[in-house]
């Protein structure tokens, strides 16, 4: 992705950066996303402790 914005950045392509640029931002904010999601998951699971009691 990087790479296609570079070379419009290079041919001057002023629309096909924008798309690619509003392309970029959206796989960011998913990837962000799904990383708060796996925090989120991961930090419920570690209030809550273990899914089954012990038996002591």
């Amino acid at each position: 992705m990087i790479q296609q914005i570079v070379a419009a950045v290079r041919e001057g392509d002023d629309a096909r950066i924008h798309v690619l640029l509003q392309d970029f931002a959206r796989e960011a904010d998913f990837s962000a996303a799904l990383a708060l999601r796996r925090q989120l998951y991961r930090d419920l699971d570690a209030d809550q402790g273990p899914a089954y009691p012990s038996r002591s």
